[in-house]
């Protein structure tokens, strides 16, 4: 069965609830995951915190349909492990996995080690958001690096060619790989390491960063950011990846997909998962290697 990832699992619950109502059939063909950065955690990453929270009625309820839930510790400063908004959550969640699917989404070393060592049946994913600004890249050996360390790795979109080539030549692990299908960012941006490093500085340093200081959340997070020559905004493009490129990852053993949309007006989360989850469906399944 493919794995799906999904954006909003707080944000978005509501409308994620309604989905599985009027879309039953289509959710049940894929194994689902469901993430969020909630509660104004200082290790949450990628985009800058809202005030939403993560409550148990929502993570039982994700657990009686059979679904995992990732916490995204995407801030690529974590320091100090001792955070206590992380580590409550990081025990809640731990503690009420009854299916063993849940997981942490991160970038940081030190966060990596603490969550090996003191919460070992979690799944960890290395987040899109930690690879480099440059494509200069030996990616057999970057990507073999991070396959020691990691469950699940999400790579750059930039970098998706090089994974295939090498997924296909038998020279990395390909159940290893979730891709992202929809991503939002320019793939030659050059300001792409420095913008997540901004996100993560200013969930680091403020408790409610888009309530209490939200012009300086906004520009960090929507307004185009400049340097001499550069120029970056959060919502590039949208570029779909479509199924016949999908099922070419999924050949080679790729059984890991990621569908994002927490910054989604209810709308656009309504109107876009189910196209993407149909999309996804139309991946050809060879259930004799399943």
């Amino acid at each position: 069965m493919i794995n799906v990832k999904i954006a909003g699992a707080v944000q978005k619950y509501k409308q994620i609830m309604l989905f599985h109502v009027t879309h039953r059939e289509l959710i049940n063909k894929f194994d689902i995951t469901y993430y969020e950065m909630p509660n104004n955690c200082a290790w949450n990453g990628g985009r800058v915190n809202r005030t939403i929270e993560l409550t148990d009625h929502i993570l039982n309820t994700l657990n009686r349909q059979n679904h995992g839930f990732d916490l995204g510790f995407t801030n690529q400063v974590i320091l100090d492990v001792g955070d206590e908004v992380g580590n409550h959550l990081l025990d809640m969640v731990y503690s009420n996995n009854p299916n063993k699917k849940h997981g942490v989404i991160l970038v940081s070393e030190t966060l990596r080690r603490y969550l090996r060592k003191n919460f070992p049946d979690l799944k960890l994913t290395y987040s899109i958001t930690g690879h480099p600004t440059t494509d200069q890249l030996n990616f057999e050996g970057y990507y073999r690096e991070l396959e020691e360390k990691y469950d699940i790795i999400v790579p750059k979109y930039s970098h998706l060619k090089q994974v295939l080539d090498l997924c296909e030549a038998g020279k990395l692990t390909p159940n290893k790989y979730e891709i992202l299908i929809n991503d939002n960012c320019n793939t030659t941006c050059q300001f792409y390491a420095e913008h997540f490093a901004q996100i993560s500085h200013l969930n680091s340093t403020i408790k409610a960063p888009w309530e209490e200081n939200w012009n300086r959340a906004f520009q960090i997070e929507i307004k185009p950011k400049t340097k001499p020559g550069i120029t970056k905004t959060a919502h590039c493009v949208q570029d779909n990846l479509e199924s016949n490129y999908l099922q070419r990852f999924y050949d080679t053993g790729v059984r890991y997909f990621k569908i994002s949309g927490r910054d989604l007006s209810d709308q656009e989360f309504n109107h876009w998962i189910p196209i993407h989850l149909t999309e996804l469906s139309k991946i050809k399944e060879v259930v004799a290697i399943e």
